[in-house]
């Protein structure tokens, strides 16, 4: 998922800006990205850990 992100996000960022018109790139790109890419490092994280922590859950016997 990060590399698709990665391989949309790079021609824009890769481009060369023209230096008369802001307007072509208002946005920061490359901020962007990195945040797209920080959310699904999260959320692959919290995929991964939920079920671990549930099967550890379950293997601890009640008192």
């Amino acid at each position: 998922m990060g590399g698709c992100l990665v391989l949309v996000a790079l021609p824009p960022l890769l481009r060369p800006r023209p230096i008369g018109n802001a307007t072509v790139l208002p946005l920061d790109y490359g901020r962007n990205l990195a945040l797209a890419l920080a959310a699904v490092a999260v959320l692959t994280a919290a995929l991964i850990a939920v079920p671990i922590a549930s099967r550890a859950r379950r293997r601890r016997p009640r008192p």
